[in-house]
């Protein structure tokens, strides 16, 4: 069985760093990481992911634009998308932008292994 492939996407490396450690080991799943969001739509398509985890806040983004890019993108609409982020307005511009699920930077951890998990065992 292959491995599910998850990509995050965050403008913050310790945080990159630490998620990586923590889904790989959690989930079993191979876990890339991505610092400029400008690369995320080029990687999507040169790889197949399973899940997409980013911050819909990064600088020099527009996540709705991207979002929306990618929900129409035959190839894409396979992949779940979990935005991130410690901004107030994150959230509904997750919602807006079509993301599947948003969890606050600052939730629970194993909130988060398990909409991962969740994303994982949908992918098919």
């Amino acid at each position: 069985m292959l491995k599910s492939k998850i990509l995050i996407c965050d403008d913050s490396i310790q945080y990159l760093r630490m998620l990586q450690m923590v889904l790989g080991t959690m989930t079993g799943a191979e876990v890339f990481t991505e610092r400029e969001a400008k690369n995320i739509y080029k990687r999507l398509i040169e790889q197949e992911y399973d899940l997409l985890i980013m911050d819909p806040c990064m600088m020099n983004m527009t996540c709705e634009k991207l979002i929306a890019e990618i929900k129409k993108e035959k190839r894409l609409q396979h992949l779940s998308i979990l935005c991130l982020s410690l901004d107030n307005n994150a959230e509904n511009i997750a919602n807006k932008a079509g993301a599947d699920n948003f969890l606050s930077k600052l939730g629970d951890l194993s909130v988060l292994i398990s909409l991962v998990n969740d994303a994982l065992r949908n992918k098919d």
